[in-house]
């Protein structure tokens, strides 16, 4: 059911896993560009893609308009302790 910019889930029983489920890989959201490399379709565009992580830009064309934040780097393989750091 869709209402306004929000999305409903109805079932007969409890979902609690359906966030977990809807994060799988999956169910990404992506397009390719004219390269086949995914370009992204929301307020940011894939920049680059490599072992280490993913590098994100603002999409200026985002129907919600430019995102703040100019850039955001996600960054993969990092040990246990150093994701504990970064939450301290």
């Amino acid at each position: 059911m869709l209402l306004s910019n929000s999305l409903v889930f109805t079932s007969d029983s409890a979902m609690p896993e359906l966030p977990a489920e809807l994060a799988r890989s999956m169910y990404l959201i992506a397009r390719q560009n004219d390269a086949s490399e995914p370009s992204g379709t929301g307020p940011f565009r894939v920049t680059s893609v490599n072992n280490e992580g993913v590098s994100l830009t603002a999409n200026s064309d985002y129907w919600q308009g430019r995102p703040f934040v100019d850039t955001v780097q996600v960054e993969g393989k990092r040990s246990l302790r150093d994701q504990w750091l970064d939450l301290s």
